[in-house]
């Protein structure tokens, strides 16, 4: 497996498993949609998307990262907002090497956090999650409505302090 982040040559893999992921969340397959959403992500380059692929080349999964901003620190924070891994490569390790790669990422980048969410309901993500918890970890529950429940863990990778006040 080798885990990298992806770009326009790249793109075409990663629609597929981001195409998969959004199905995974109920919505209908739409890989032109999909191919135009990362397209103008790695264009804009206001995501940063890495993609695990098999020694085959085919996609085991994805996770991406947004950025925003610690005005106290003066670094950057990066959100892992999406993390999925294809049905026949769970359980294999294909998700925790996805995360001990971003982690690397946001450390070697001189980034003061990365945060993370994930729906409060989704106990294999949670799990997950808690492996890879630092130290310095705070979580909340939130209820937005009856339908909607976010569960937000907040993983700091560097840094003195959690800077998360402002997201609870």
């Amino acid at each position: 497996m080798e885990i990298y982040r992806a770009d326009k040559t790249k793109v075409e893999a990663a629609s597929i498993v981001f195409d998969l992921y959004r199905q995974f969340y109920g919505q209908p397959t739409n890989l032109n949609a999909s191919t135009e959403f990362l397209s103008e992500r790695f264009e804009k380059m206001d995501s940063r998307f890495f993609i695990a692929l098999s020694s085959d080349g085919e996609p085991l999964g994805f996770i991406q990262l947004y950025p925003s901003f610690s005005s106290v620190a003066m670094k950057k924070v990066w959100y892992l907002n999406d993390l999925f891994v294809v049905q026949s490569a769970r359980g294999k390790g294909v998700a925790s090497a996805m995360v001990d790669h971003v982690k690397t990422y946001a450390k070697e980048n001189d980034s003061f956090s990365l945060k993370l969410a994930t729906a409060v309901d989704n106990v294999p993500a949670k799990a997950l999650y808690w492996r890879h918890e630092t130290s310095n970890s705070l979580s909340v529950h939130l209820n937005f409505s009856s339908t909607s429940r976010v569960f937000i863990k907040c993983s700091i990778t560097t840094g003195l302090w959690p800077d998360t006040y402002s997201d609870i």
